[in-house]
């Protein structure tokens, strides 16, 4: 049943997360290997990179050093000021 409160109660703390993402975008370039530093398909990890790096406002580039996908370099920076996102191709490009 609803209930008045006289304030908003404290916010709950925010969620952790499996990789240190906020680390790992800190504009430096990491590398990554498969089965130490992150523990799904390379696929995968690329796509939740991606994601992680968009709801953090940051462009993302990632190189694969090997064949396999077992290793690779990564770097993320914050979008310049005029740069304009386009969520189809996790990609960004300035204005005309």
């Amino acid at each position: 049943m609803a209930r008045l409160l006289d304030s908003l109660p404290p916010r709950l703390p925010h969620r952790s997360y499996r990789y240190p993402w906020d680390q790992w975008f800190d504009g430096q370039v990491w590398e990554l290997v498969r089965g130490v530093d992150f523990k799904v398909l390379s696929k995968s990890f690329h796509s939740m990179a991606a994601h992680a790096a968009q709801r953090r406002h940051r462009l993302l580039t990632i190189h694969w050093l090997d064949r396999e996908r077992t290793r690779l370099a990564m770097q993320a920076y914050p979008y310049p000021t005029e740069a304009v996102f386009d969520r189809r191709r996790f990609s960004a490009w300035a204005k005309p």
